[in-house]
């Protein structure tokens, strides 16, 4: 049986009314046509309400310095310059220039101010919730149970971190672009054609610029042809039943190819990003072992935290390396149970679309190729629950239909859920005010969890507390001994206390774990800083040269390197070094130590320009004007 979009199998749930005269029946077809814009307008005021919260928080350091805050192509607007570079750039190893060019949009009318930021991204989250509720409904005909669905998805706890968290509005635009290729496939379906279709494949494409997490949405929409569209059977539970399943199979998986081919440009673009980015850990570092346990119990885990809503955090560490094998194979157990017991029940199909809807589109961020070294993410959870909570809405409905419980009392419940969810979600919103507040609520309300203590460190060395950042760097590290930043960033604090030997080993542990090459050179020019600070000069020069050969494009060991070998004495070298620190990348002190070490060798017309390319640069050094100064007194 094939099932136009504004159709379904579970129409046949809804019961017909009688009216006893036409002019009730007219009353009473006007008053249901109002309904679901009202139902759309109460979904919306009840969002906008609960995230109002949220324009009282500030940024915070997880990269909305990255994507906001110190980003040069966002910080001046809507330029075109600006737009045409977004197509070119890579932020955290992503490629999504509609994302970017969303942020230019904010800081061209509201700054930096981080009110106006995050009034966008909860419109973007109301504009979901309505739109879901929409086509839901459009399909299912069944209104209650779209708005239930819709309600919890407004007030689920863990989007929190997708709509407060301003650097993520690349979830919310992803989503709303999924939703709207949905829309299309449903309008496509009715009548397809070529134009058609090619509106999917657009609000498809601009989804996957936006965050390349929805490429399995070709997928997603076999499962709709299943469910609530009904273009797809399954064979049944008794032999004989749905004969010809698998040639309409076929037949609908080759109509997907297009979509399948878009899918495929994304993933060579998103490697492409990721690899250039270092955004992938490699398997020496998360084995497969580790990642399969970490996918299993993820999975399982997820839907723990989503119907008790407890704990939350920005950061979840990494378990795989330490899930005992027994935790593992409950979760699978369980979740092999569920999919039993989904495809045993098939007839009711809200099941299979529902349960699969949540499995697959997990599939890009699950873990089997590791970015970053979280274990999961609440903002990873944003769409594919939504196949939870139609599994959950609508089972319970039929349940509830059932046992003959009351519209009321149905209602009641969904209201009492949605009122729990909205409860837990204003609190979340409240971690999310500023650094501090996030990072200490993660370490309260997780264990073992290195990424949070390294950030709250550093958040308290910004702020001034170097004597509480310690504590947090030392259990970073204790966590997990083999991760460089932790070393790295800890060796920075121990540097700014001058306890020159403790950094030194720290930024040893950094250099012997590192892959980076970045991060490497850092660890070798800081360790030339100390050395010099230790009068150490040949040991200094030393880690310059092995910073100039993992990373010789990179012009401050050089201008170091040319420091120590001015206070040798060595002229020619210093001049050298001096200017191809000068090519790489020009500083008025690279130019104001050239000055000087052409000053010093009798060179004073060049000298004296290069003390003028410094005041260019910085006006207010005083010490190139005075020497400026000097040369022209001589040259006279």
């Amino acid at each position: 049986m094939r099932v136009e979009i504004g159709e379904s199998v579970s129409q046949t749930l809804e019961a017909p009314v009688a009216t006893s005269a036409c002019g009730c029946a007219c009353s009473g077809a006007q008053a249901q046509r109002w309904k679901t814009p009202l139902i759309a307008a109460l979904l919306a005021v009840f969002t906008l309400i609960l995230y109002a919260a949220s324009l009282r928080n500030g940024f915070v350091a997880l990269d909305d310095p990255v994507y906001i805050t110190a980003n040069p192509l966002i910080k001046n607007g809507l330029v075109w310059t600006n737009v045409v570079g977004a197509w070119n750039a890579i932020i955290t190893g992503e490629w999504h220039p509609l994302t970017l060019i969303s942020h230019m949009a904010d800081v061209q009318m509201f700054g930096t101010k981080p009110a106006g930021h995050h009034f966008v991204s909860t419109l973007w989250h109301t504009f979901n919730v309505v739109l879901l509720f929409l086509l839901l409904n459009a399909a299912t005909r069944l209104r209650g149970r779209s708005a239930v669905v819709a309600g919890l998805f407004a007030a689920f706890p863990l989007n929190v971190e997708a709509v407060a968290w301003a650097a993520e509005r690349k979830s919310l635009l992803s989503t709303a672009f999924l939703l709207l290729a949905i829309g299309a496939y449903g309008w496509y379906v009715r009548q397809p054609g070529v134009p058609r279709y090619l509106l999917v494949m657009l609000f498809f494409a601009l989804g996957l610029m936006s965050k390349p997490m929805i490429i399995t949405l070709p997928c997603a929409l076999l499962l709709l042809d299943y469910w609530p569209l009904g273009r797809l059977d399954l064979p049944g539970p008794r032999a004989g039943m749905n004969p010809g399943w698998g040639r309409r199979f076929l037949k609908l998986a080759a109509e997907k190819i297009p979509l399948l081919l878009v899918s495929a440009g994304s993933s060579l673009i998103a490697t492409h990003a990721m690899k250039r980015y270092g955004a992938v850990v490699s398997l020496d570092f998360y084995p497969w072992q580790w990642r399969v346990k970490n996918t299993i119990f993820s999975y399982l885990l997820y839907i723990g935290k989503g119907l008790w809503p407890t704990h939350l955090a920005v950061f979840y560490p990494y378990q795989g390396s330490t899930l005992p094998v027994w935790k593992v194979t409950a979760a699978g157990l369980v979740l092999l149970g569920i999919t039993a017991a989904v495809w045993h029940f098939r007839e009711k199909r809200f099941l299979v679309t529902g349960w699969f809807w949540y499995l697959g589109i997990l599939v890009p961020v699950i873990g089997i190729v590791q970015v970053g070294h979280q274990g999961l993410a609440d903002r990873y959870a944003y769409v594919p629950f939504i196949g939870i909570f139609v599994i959950l809405v609508w089972l319970v409905s039929e349940i509830g239909e059932w046992l003959s419980l009351s519209r009321a009392m149905l209602s009641a419940l969904a209201l009492a859920l949605i009122a729990g969810y909205a409860v837990t979600t204003y609190a979340q919103i409240g971690y999310w005010h500023d650094s501090y507040t996030l990072w200490a609520h993660a370490v309260e309300v997780t264990s073992q969890n290195a990424f949070a203590e390294e950030s709250l460190a550093q958040i308290l060395t910004d702020n001034g507390r170097p004597d509480l950042a310690a504590q947090h760097f030392e259990a970073a590290i204790g966590y997990l001994p083999r991760w460089p930043m932790a070393h790295f960033d800890y060796a920075n604090l121990l540097q700014q206390q001058r306890r020159f030997p403790d950094a030194l080993r720290e930024y040893r542990l950094a250099l012997a774990y590192e892959t980076e090459p970045d991060e490497a050179c850092a660890s070798h020019i800081n360790m030339g800083a100390i050395f010099i600070q230790l009068n150490q000069l040949p040991a200094a020069v030393s880690e310059f040269n092995a910073a100039i050969g993992v990373r010789p494009r990179n012009w401050l060991p050089y201008l170091n390197r040319g420091l120590v070998e001015y206070t040798q004495g060595d002229l020619e070298e210093a001049i050298k070094d001096f200017s191809q620190s000068l090519q790489l990348e020009p500083t008025p002190k690279a130019y104001l130590w050239q000055g000087k070490a052409l000053e010093d060798k009798e060179s004073l017309t060049e000298a004296a320009s290069a003390y003028q390319n410094a005041l260019r640069m910085e006006p207010d050094l005083s010490e190139a004007q005075d020497r400026l100064s000097a040369i022209r007194t001589k040259l006279r």
